[in-house]
């Protein structure tokens, strides 16, 4: 097995963000954590996971940590999914 075939996916996290404050909360949160307002269900969901190098958070689907460029073991180029 590949390195990227190794990584278990609870590493990625689902968050979603308030409908009153735009503060980044889990998907499943029925409150916002930052101002309390109730959550509507029909948010669009975004999967993140925290850079193992500088514990940043980007996008699961990114190929690069956004914040100090540590190459993503889940990126899609690893995995020789892409082909030329």
């Amino acid at each position: 097995m590949s390195k990227t075939q190794d990584i278990s996916s609870d590493k990625i996290h689902e968050i979603t963000f308030c409908t009153e404050c735009s503060g980044a909360i889990p998907a499943k949160a029925m409150t916002c954590l930052h101002c309390g307002a109730k959550q509507n269900r029909g948010e669009k969901i975004v999967r993140i996971v925290f850079c193992e190098q500088c514990g940043g958070d980007y996008p699961a689907q990114a190929h690069a940590c956004f914040h100090c460029g540590h190459v993503n073991p889940r990126s899609r180029y690893l995995g020789g999914q892409i082909s030329a």
